[in-house]
């Protein structure tokens, strides 16, 4: 092959990925999910206790844990000081610096083609969960985590640098136990294999010890554990937490993945425990979710990228020229999504006329609403009750189950709406519910378009 299809094309093809990740952020619309992050962010900065924090509203109030409270703070943190765009750039940001490490760890197993091409098709796969919402930093903090059990498995030097992360992760977001399960199938990998000294195996299940003692040691205390449970009793509700579907682009890209590691893997003697541990579990999480399908194509990205190199010339490790070269891209693309954010036109989120109707309301409204645009709200009027957003932590499962009930009328819906006893609605007019409350229950429309419809109870004679 020639230097350039060796060498330039993938150093190229990276750098495409870089800047195209972070050129896709924008400020999200109303059913965007960094809204209420930002709402949880500022009620932090405010005076909530991380241990024992409060509610959103009246019409939300289960005892919950806060799971990625450092992440929301550091998201209003940040939209205080450069507004919502500053928020969508740092994700564009994390954004590079995944891709960056991603082809770090590749290239460590890999020549510069076969490497260029696992990443692609391994952010092509994550690609759905790029959103600005605490989520990109699990990414990042996995790929870490991926990237220091490989090298253990090779070395055989403990990483007491995942110590500290395993502590951070549970107060940046959720999907921490995603990182102690890597640790957990690769140390079992490493003890079987036994290619390292035995001295070195105890300290390597020392770092694995140590990373569960300390992820119940942030400020909600082992409460952290309590809450891997709670999404798997709601998965009816979210989509993101049902089966995944493997027909959508994102996913079939992850399944060839995982056919070309497996088909390869069965075709060689012998297989790395370490990898045969890490793909299995990447399997396991592709599977388990479609919110955990990113988690998958993550973990078997560098897998993939090995099973290629297979097929390449050998290739020398990263060297620091080319370590330079690449943060020099990705300093530039940084700079190139803020000078486009700069540029991009500042749009209201909502029609003007939604947001000055509900400034006029009075404080603790209750305000019946769409459940996917109730993030923006949360947000943008923090003094009204709203009856419906993303955030499920906030609400009791009969509380999920009210909302999920209206929304798609089920059988009851009538009563627990006036169980719920709102003041005013806001509702898309041609949804199910919007549609019925003025069509069929004779709700009042103040004002309205063709996205939102704000109404009021109809006088009792």
């Amino acid at each position: 092959m020639t230097t350039f299809v060796r060498r330039v094309a993938p150093f190229l093809g990276v750098a495409g990925l870089m800047l195209g990740f972070g050129l896709e952020q924008r400020v999200p619309p109303a059913t965007g999910d960094m809204w209420f992050h930002l709402r949880l962010g500022e009620e932090f900065l405010n005076g909530w206790s991380i241990r024992h924090p409060g509610h959103l509203g009246r019409l939300d109030s289960a005892d919950w844990v806060p799971t990625q409270w450092l992440s929301q703070v550091a998201m209003a943190w940040g939209a205080d000081r450069g507004g919502p765009v500053a928020v969508v750039w740092a994700t564009g940001v994390v954004l590079i610096l995944l891709v960056l490490g991603t082809y770090v760890v590749c290239r460590d197993v890999a020549a510069p083609l076969p490497a260029a091409i696992a990443v692609t098709l391994g952010m092509f796969a994550a690609s759905p969960g790029f959103s600005a919402r605490p989520q990109v930093l699990s990414y990042v903090f996995l790929m870490a985590t991926a990237a220091a059990w490989l090298r253990m498995a090779r070395d055989g030097r403990p990483r007491y640098w995942l110590i500290p992360i395993a502590w951070a992760w549970p107060m940046c977001h959720g999907l921490w136990p995603v990182g102690l399960s890597v640790s957990v199938a690769a140390f079992a990998a490493v003890a079987i294999e036994r290619n390292v000294p035995l001295s070195s195996r105890l300290r390597m299940g020392g770092v694995v010890a140590a990373s569960f003692v300390v992820s119940g040691l942030t400020p909600i205390g082992l409460d952290a554990y309590a809450t891997l449970f709670v999404a798997g009793s709601r998965r009816e509700y979210f989509a993101e937490w049902g089966a995944p579907d493997f027909t959508s682009p994102a996913t079939a890209v992850l399944a060839v993945m995982i056919i070309v590691v497996v088909a390869a893997g069965l075709r060689r003697r012998p297989v790395p425990w370490t990898e045969v541990a890490i793909t299995t579990l990447a399997i396991a999480w592709s599977l388990y979710s479609l919110r955990t399908t990113v988690v998958g194509s993550l973990l078997l990205t560098p897998i993939l990228a090995a099973t290629l190199g297979r097929l390449a010339p050998a290739s020398e490790p990263v060297r620091r020229h080319e370590r330079l070269a690449l943060l020099a891209l990705a300093f530039a693309s940084s700079m190139s999504i803020a000078m486009h954010l700069h540029d991009q036109p500042s749009r209201p989120v909502v029609p003007q006329w939604v947001d000055a109707q509900l400034d006029a309301l009075p404080a603790d409204t209750k305000v019946l609403n769409d459940w996917d645009s109730g993030s923006y709200f949360v947000y943008r009027h923090p003094d009204l009750s709203w009856a419906m957003h993303g955030y499920g932590d906030v609400f009791t499962d009969p509380e999920i189950r009210r909302n999920y009930d209206l929304r798609n009328l089920m059988a009851g819906w009538e009563a627990e709406l006036r169980e719920l006893d709102v003041d005013v609605a806001l509702l898309d007019p041609d949804s199910p519910l919007g549609y019925v409350l003025e069509q069929v229950e004779g709700w009042d429309v103040q004002q309205s378009d063709s996205r939102f419809a704000i109404m009021f109870p109809p006088r009792s004679t």
